[in-house]
């Protein structure tokens, strides 16, 4: 029984979860209408990045909508087939449905990759971890449609094809750039020099046709993409411009937040503070890395961790990411680490997300507006020192399987 505790609070945290997505149903989906009011808008003729056209039908609403024109596409077919199901049972619920299909997408493509899938595991992530699904159900934005193509993403990684891990990689910095960070962590793989060039060439052609592609379906859309994103850049989406707190929960703006109380808002103090910070996070993760042998998919997941730690614009919803990078380094270990997990990853984001709803004491809120980056930290240090120091770590953890060995003989030769 006590084996099952970490089952047990997964459940009772699934619940918690999807009791928070049906109480703010009425008042979620605001990204959602965005894209939607984005196609109308195109279709009327008038500029889908001008936040005055866009107006027109959003109401009172003032959200910009700052993805490529290529996009379009597939906002498009959204658009169509909403409005197809619209007299069943409303847009957003046909929204939402979908939004559970690529959930199960995830899920059947990971039980596929990995050779010893968890399955309990994997769903009290993917529905309460950093509390991102319930975020995404909140905002209506596309996060999920990012996760559906990063267990693709893993999915060749596990099969080592990197090519086509990288080729899906460049296809998510279609939707959304910042993804495409994570493209440097090919360069850890267990590959030759000249094979590590060809797959960032993969990466970099396909987002280099995805703008070719994007002027040559929308020339005029294409030049107000651009001056739209730059505007935005300067102010609104402007890392030091941003207001952080729970809508905003960078680490990079929780160390703004501690300069501005200790230091009164020296930005060179803060820069400092932020680059020993970087300093930190590359020093473990480069231990990580050469304390044993690894395989590429351990370096690749904890590598994705700590580029999510220290980006400096991070919302709610984009702490999916984070997901099947923890999946894959826990998913083995025995239960009381799959415990301490849950714990850091669904219930301290959880009970921050509580906190900032009910607390009126401006020094515990400000703390816990920031705990869904703060948990990742927490995991990502614990997990580290777990790993390299606990000599109570289990014999598999220390030892590379032998057929990991065998795979990346057999990569290396390929």
């Amino acid at each position: 029984m006590k084996r099952n505790i970490w089952l047990w609070l997964g459940i009772f945290l699934i619940l918690v979860n999807i009791a928070l997505i049906i109480n703010d149903y009425n008042v979620s989906g605001w990204d959602f209408k965005t894209y939607h009011a984005a196609v109308k808008t195109h279709a009327s003729g008038k500029n889908p990045y001008s936040v005055i056209d866009l107006k027109e039908h959003l109401g009172n609403k003032r959200h910009p909508f700052l993805y490529p024109p290529i996009t379009l596409v597939f906002f498009n077919i959204l658009h169509t087939m909403v409005n197809y199901c619209n007299q069943i049972a409303g847009p957003k619920a046909y929204y939402y449905f979908l939004w559970c299909v690529l959930l199960a997408a995830v899920f059947l493509i990971i039980r596929k990759a990995d050779a010893t899938f968890n399955p309990l595991f994997l769903i009290i992530l993917l529905v309460t971890g950093f509390i991102s699904a319930y975020w995404n159900f909140l905002t209506g934005n596309i996060g999920i449609v990012e996760l559906f193509f990063f267990s693709l993403v893993f999915y060749y990684i596990t099969k080592k094809n990197n090519y086509l891990s990288a080729f899906f990689l460049a296809t998510i910095g279609i939707i959304k750039i910042v993804p495409l960070v994570f493209g440097s962590l090919f360069a850890f793989s267990k590959q030759s020099k000249a094979q590590k060039v060809r797959i960032f060439g993969v990466l970099v052609s396909v987002f280099i046709a995805s703008i070719i592609i994007s002027y040559a379906m929308y020339p005029k859309l294409f030049f107000q993409y651009y001056e739209s994103m730059i505007r935005q850049l300067s102010h609104y989406y402007n890392p030091l411009n941003e207001v952080g707190e729970y809508r905003s929960p960078a680490i990079f703006l929780y160390i703004r937040e501690i300069t501005n109380h200790f230091f009164n808002r020296n930005l060179t103090m803060f820069f400092a503070q932020y680059f020993l910070f970087l300093c930190i996070i590359f020093v473990l993760f480069t231990l990580y890395t050469k304390k044993r042998e690894r395989s590429f998919l351990d370096i690749y997941s904890f590598g994705m961790l700590a580029l999510i730690i220290i980006l400096p614009r991070m919302k709610p919803y984009s702490f999916t990411l984070a997901l099947l990078p923890i999946y894959f380094l826990v998913k083995d270990q025995d239960w009381k680490r799959k415990l301490w997990t849950i714990i850091i990853v669904s219930g301290m984001p959880l009970i921050s997300y509580w906190a900032v709803k009910t607390s009126h004491n401006q020094g515990f809120l400000r703390f816990m507006e920031y705990g869904q980056s703060l948990s990742l930290l927490v995991f990502y240090v614990l997990y580290f020192a777990n790993d390299c120091f606990s000599s109570a770590v289990s014999p598999r953890l220390c030892k590379k399987p032998i057929e990991n060995v065998q795979d990346e003989l057999v990569e290396t030769k390929t």
